[in-house]
């Protein structure tokens, strides 16, 4: 499960340099959210 976590989280950062500021904004959101997950606390830093 944490491999498949930090694949997921690997794409989002790939895809957040690709993105508008706009779309960072919902981004950045994300982020905030998967922070509170414990399953991703190793990857949201």
């Amino acid at each position: 499960m944490s491999e498949l976590s930090a694949m997921i989280y690997a794409e989002y950062a790939r895809q957040e340099r690709l993105l508008s500021r706009e779309s960072l904004q919902i981004v950045c959101n994300f982020k905030n959210i998967v922070k509170r997950n414990s399953c991703w606390q190793g990857f949201a830093k």
